[in-house]
């Protein structure tokens, strides 16, 4: 399924690249104000304006801004997946859709972070002193806990938007999600994070940043949603077992999923 992600990633935001690297250059533009704002205060202010205007202005973009941008790239991702064209005014409806449960999300998530990374230091470096079985039990605990935070915080907005839900019917789907799917979780996260970690060059920031890690996140979510709909539709002809060996997807007739290096090459030929 990885594969198929990639693949399906790479050819949404070939076909889309005008329409993807004006939004990019949206959010970046967005985020940089309160940066900037943030910044100066940092550089020539005293040590009150930086703890009274730099903080809550960096609070703002990564809490508050950063996840209404992000959803909104999703909402046009999904219209690209589904219909093969969007507009840019997808976008933004995405932003007013699904702004407000996108930041409580960010909410939730920074704050069970923040709880559980002060609790693999609580019992890692103060109980496990005194009784070290138990610390290191329960830190070792906390820290698989913040993995699968954060293999759910790559499926969470995707299913937040796909499904149209909740934020904690969102949370439960991812949940499901990675549990059933482990390995394609972990990886997924995995490139998600190259994937950021390559997006702090200036240039690559400005033009390839959220917008390409919100086409993987959303077609991750589509090869998710066409693997349970092909196992459904398996299970509903007869079949017994829990999941098929072999199942057909439909990817001859995708038209991000059937093409390879000589349509890259040769785009007009058919």
């Amino acid at each position: 399924m990885l594969m198929r992600t990639l693949k399906m990633t790479f050819w949404v935001y070939y076909d889309h690249l005008g329409k993807l690297l004006v939004a990019n250059l949206v959010c970046v533009c967005a985020l940089l104000v309160p940066i900037a704002f943030a910044h100066a205060a940092f550089v020539h202010g005293e040590l009150g304006s930086v703890l009274w205007v730099s903080m809550p202005l960096v609070v703002i973009a990564c809490v508050v801004l950063l996840p209404i941008l992000h959803v909104g790239l999703l909402w046009l991702i999904k219209e690209l997946l589904e219909t093969r064209d969007g507009s840019l005014k997808t976008f933004f409806a995405g932003m007013r859709k699904f702004g407000g449960r996108a930041v409580v999300l960010a909410i939730l998530f920074g704050l069970t972070s923040l709880f559980l990374l002060s609790s693999i230091w609580f019992y890692g470096a103060r109980i496990s002193a005194s009784w070290p079985l138990m610390g290191y039990t329960l830190s070792a605990a906390a820290a698989w806990a913040q993995l699968l935070l954060l293999l759910m915080a790559t499926l969470t907005p995707p299913a937040l938007v796909n499904k149209d839900a909740g934020v904690f019917n969102a949370l439960k789907m991812a949940l499901v999600l990675v549990v059933d799917n482990p390995v394609f979780a972990f990886m997924l996260f995995v490139h998600a994070a190259l994937l950021m970690a390559f997006s702090l060059f200036p240039p690559v920031l400005l033009f390839c940043s959220f917008a390409p890690l919100a086409a993987l996140q959303g077609s991750a979510y589509e090869i998710l949603s066409r693997k349970y709909a092909a196992i459904r539709t398996w299970q509903a002809n007869g079949q017994t077992a829990d999941k098929p060996l072999d199942i057909d997807f439909g990817d001859d007739n995708d038209e991000y999923l059937c093409r390879g290096f000589r349509d890259l090459l040769f785009p007009w030929k058919e």
